[in-house]
């Protein structure tokens, strides 16, 4: 898993010709969970790069909330596709509300519908906060036995919120967990 952490919109992607710009990388070593943590000014430009770094990686598709995918949803896709990756942006509408397993479900509908198919290489980008990164990392963790994921806030309280120690969760009938 890597946080990508980007405190400064763009409007359209920057041609990076293969460099990070000024930014800083924080190894958290967790033994097998160990994973990096990406900060700085403008890092969404670089997301491809960072998603193909990971390796073996065959598609990337990014879940975002509606109010996310506008403003960063062009630029996460220019990045992921100047690499080469075959790219799918998915939204669904924002709000704590929509953190549920019905979302999930419309999700994994979505998924499955995509062509050509997804499979253990696919990568699932979650482009937002604390509800699109619980949302996202639910599905990347129950879709054919778990893919793998990189989180991408977009703010700073999203930076929070998806900070080290993540845990997933949203509200179900019963209670929430």
């Amino acid at each position: 898993t890597t946080l990508i952490r980007n405190f400064r919109p763009r409007q359209r992607s920057i041609a990076s010709k293969g460099k990070m710009m000024s930014k800083k990388t924080i190894r958290i070593e967790l033994g097998d969970r160990s994973y990096d943590v990406v900060v700085g000014a403008g890092v969404m430009n670089d997301l491809g790069l960072v998603a193909t770094a990971l390796g073996d990686v065959s598609t990337a598709v990014v879940i975002s909330d509606s109010t996310v995918s506008e403003l960063y949803g062009d630029v996460a896709m220019d990045s992921l596709e100047s690499t080469g990756l075959t790219t799918t942006l998915i939204s669904f509408p924002a709000g704590e509300a929509n953190k549920n397993l019905t979302t999930c479900e419309k999700l994994y509908d979505e998924l499955f519908a995509i062509s050509p198919a997804i499979d253990r290489k696919t990568l699932i980008v979650a482009l937002g906060g604390g509800v699109v990164g619980d949302t996202a990392g639910f599905v990347a963790a129950t879709t054919l036995r778990g893919l793998r994921w990189l989180q991408c806030p977009t703010t700073l309280l999203a930076d929070v919120d998806a900070s080290v120690g993540v845990r997933r969760a949203w509200t179900t009938k019963p209670a929430r967990i």
